[in-house]
């Protein structure tokens, strides 16, 4: 049995903020066509380049806080391995 006794940080965080921004990805297509195509079908314009914009920050915006959920995640569980001594896994 090997023990974890650290998580790099950093690291966690970018893990985080890649799977987040896959997620950010799924939901910007999902409500921008649904805004989108709702504008179209309304004859609104201006909803049409908002369902464009949600396609194109959604997945920006849910990066940036996978990121910073990452890093406390990282920083909570680092506290967490110290006060009981480390996570016991076997690596094969």
């Amino acid at each position: 049995m090997s023990v974890v006794k650290r998580v790099g940080v950093v690291s966690a965080a970018k893990i985080f903020a890649i799977f987040y921004g896959i997620i950010g990805i799924l939901y910007g297509l999902i409500f921008g066509l649904i805004i989108g195509l709702s504008s179209i079908m309304g004859g609104n314009v201006l909803g049409l380049l908002f369902g464009i914009v949600l396609i194109v920050a959604f997945p920006i915006v849910a990066a940036i806080f996978g990121f910073i959920a990452g890093a406390l995640m990282a920083l909570f569980f680092n506290l967490a391995l110290k006060v009981s001594g480390g996570l016991q896994v076997e690596i094969v």
